[in-house]
């Protein structure tokens, strides 16, 4: 199945964390039996985690967001994407009211590409990787039907005026009409739709001849015309009572990636990957305006209920409007961290929404300049060496410190340019932060006065003080370590690189020695004294070592990959090398661990959601605590000092604390096998 928009590059440029495999097969209502039901949460999830502080902004998506949309009586606004999720939200406030189930209380676990609200704004559909809609109650949250039927994502979906039929665009090249009063299950037999399970629902209508990918549906205010848009860079005008084509629009040169009528049925307006929108005639097919001023794709478009203004949304993040007649700029409403995927307008023409690869669903007044800033997401986190400070990084540059028990931001300092995705404390409360401009910054344990340390080449990913505070290591995508003289502020050694960018960096417990894990799938130990190579620790061919974690009592090195199938922690014997045992368990990209204090519990975090708490002695799964599921990246974890509580960075930008279930409770049957 294709990725839609791009992803790849979308990501590359967004802030946010990749994003997790599609996984069709996992959408479906779960089984009925309590014996699978089991099986699938101790598979994919596990119990739901005791979230005792938040911090950060918490009604971010856990992924890229690529569908918005209002609800015609101007109550409620919906927004989808990336992370399996549709949330509904008051329209007013932006605060997320429910999030919208697959049914038995499960969330999607594939991307959801469109929505769109009934014309009595009754019902919320939502377009699906997974090749099907969802159709919910908005008032009760109720999944009322899933309509089967497409052999591949579904990509535009949009009710006809009167709200009886919805019409579905799909990458199976296809429109469907569908009866959504009544839907019925297909009483004729039809070939099986791979990875969907459950059965196919009778359409009123399947046009089949469509002749390539279609990537976006609108329905014509006066419920005359349906416009479809397509890869292949046009848009057809169809008359929707009998599905002849009346016109096929040509004048882009890229993918056709969204739809917009004007509320007198005359315009259309076409978004596409070219940069531009198009506003076309519908009686005669003729071109109108082009709209330029995006650098980049155009991705969403919407029209004011008076007719007068577009509104777009584009890869470089922001959102535009333009006059209809004459297609005049006029200006930039709202700004985004990224491409901005979706964008709609409220009832009343006063609101935007939109969302986009930044995680982030803004509301903003149309006739603004610029809109008000976004908030930065948190990136890297770490305890203090007494507990009662949290440190984060963000992705703006900045570093916080907040009361860990109440959440209370206590200071905040720039640290550098780019995001601040490694801090760290010293015994003595100073903190180091590390960021994405290549930046090294210590600031004081009281004052926060800045000190900055000039080395690394490139962004610095890890950072790590010695048990007592007298150095520092930082790693960098130069594939440099370097160990600092903290009172001096200069670098002692620059330990031989590793052959790709170094991603995680820890001393052992004696501060004799400091090991790196890097690009180039190799765990090095080194000197600290003398920056001496003491020993690697060679993976095997399957291995992506990217993070690494020291016990304790300094015998044993963790480590996780995030290319890893199917991903795994491995435990290695610090003194000799030599693999001790595999962790399997986590069923999508781990991604960071940390050993709890006294170095008899392992936590490890993954793009499943979870954190999984392990027997570092036996390997055996002791906890496994949903955050997010079914999907839902979790980048970092770290242990509080008393070990009865861990703090997780989370996909949606924000920092968790969790407090740790009772351990002395007899554990799960051994997860773990030796290699």
């Amino acid at each position: 199945m294709r990725f839609r928009l791009l992803r790849a590059a979308l990501l590359a440029a967004a802030t946010a964390a990749a994003a997790a495999s599609l996984d069709p097969a996992a959408a479906q209502p779960p089984d009925t039996t309590k014996q699978k039901d089991k099986d699938r949460r101790g598979r994919k999830g596990g119990e739901p985690a005791a979230v005792v502080l938040t911090l950060g902004d918490p009604v971010r998506h856990w992924d890229v967001v690529r569908a918005v949309a209002f609800s015609p009586n101007g109550r409620w606004a919906a927004s989808a994407g990336d992370d399996g999720s549709v949330k509904l939200r008051d329209a007013a406030t932006g605060r997320e009211v429910r999030v919208f189930a697959s049914g038995a209380n499960r969330q999607l676990s594939v991307a959801v590409y469109a929505l769109a609200f009934s014309p009595d704004s009754k019902t919320l559909a939502a377009a699906s990787a997974d090749k099907t809609i969802r159709i919910w109650d908005v008032e009760t949250g109720e999944l009322q039907v899933t309509l089967i039927g497409h052999r591949d994502a579904v990509a535009g979906i949009a009710f006809r005026p009167d709200g009886k039929v919805l019409a579905s665009g799909s990458d199976d090249r296809t429109v469907r009409l569908w009866d959504v009063v009544n839907p019925t299950p297909d009483p004729v037999p039809r070939d099986g739709i791979p990875g969907v399970t459950g059965q196919p629902i009778k359409e009123l209508r399947v046009f089949d001849r469509v002749g390539d990918f279609v990537s976006a549906v609108a329905w014509s205010p006066d419920g005359a015309t349906l416009a479809v848009g397509l890869w292949d860079t046009t848009v057809q005008l169809w008359a929707a009572d009998t599905g002849d084509v009346k016109h096929i629009l040509s004048g882009h040169t890229a993918r056709v990636s969204g739809l917009a009528f004007t509320p007198d049925s005359r315009t259309v307006v076409s978004a596409a990957l070219d940069g531009t929108a198009r506003a076309w005639g519908v009686g005669d097919g003729k071109a109108g305006p082009v709209l330029r001023g995006h650098a980049g794709a155009v991705f969403g478009v919407a029209v004011t209920p008076d007719g007068n203004t577009v509104v777009t949304a584009g890869h470089d993040g922001a959102v535009r409007t333009w006059a209809v007649a004459g297609g005049s700029p006029g200006g930039v409403v709202a700004t985004h961290r990224g491409p901005v995927l979706g964008v709609a307008i409220s009832p009343d023409g006063r609101r935007v929404v939109s969302g986009g690869a930044d995680t982030v669903v803004r509301f903003t007044t149309v006739g603004a300049s610029g809109g008000a800033g976004v908030s930065a997401s948190l990136v890297s986190v770490a305890y203090s060496p007494t507990g009662d400070r949290l440190a984060t990084g963000d992705d703006d540059g900045g570093v916080k410190v907040w009361d860990a028990a109440t959440g209370k931001e206590l200071r905040a300092a720039p640290v550098g340019t780019g995001a601040a995705r490694a801090v760290a404390f010293a015994a003595d409360g100073r903190l180091a932060a590390g960021t994405d401009g290549g930046q090294v910054a210590l600031l004081g344990p009281a004052d926060g006065k800045v000190v900055a340390l000039a080395g690394h080449k490139d962004a610095v990913t890890a950072v790590a003080f010695s048990p007592d505070g007298t150095r520092l290591a930082t790693a960098g995508a130069d594939k440099a370590v370097l160990v600092w003289d903290v009172a001096a502020a200069k670098a002692l050694h620059t330990l031989a690189r590793h052959d790709g960018a170094v991603t995680s960096v820890a001393f052992t417990p004696d501060g004799a020695h400091v090991v790196s894990a890097a690009d180039d799938r190799v765990i090095r130990v080194w000197d600290a004294a003398d920056g001496r190579l003491v020993r690697t620790l060679d993976p095997d061919e399957d291995d992506d070592p990217l993070t690494v974690a020291v016990r304790p009592d300094g015998k044993q090195i963790a480590s996780v990959g995030n290319r890893d199938v199917p991903p795994t922690v491995k435990l290695w014997d610090a003194t000799t090398g030599a693999t001790q045992r595999l962790l399997p368990g986590h069923f999508d990209r781990s991604l960071a661990a940390a050993y709890r204090g006294d170095g008899k519990v392992l936590a490890t975090v993954a793009g499943d959601g979870t954190v999984r708490l392990w027997d570092a002695a036996d390997g055996r799964l002791l906890k496994s605590l949903a955050l997010r599921t079914p999907r839902g990246t979790v980048s970092q974890v770290v242990f509080h000092p008393a070990g009865d509580r861990v703090a997780t960075v989370n996909g949606n930008g924000t920092v968790t604390v969790v407090r740790l279930p009772d351990l002395t409770t007899p554990p799960a049957p051994p997860a773990a096998t030796n290699p």
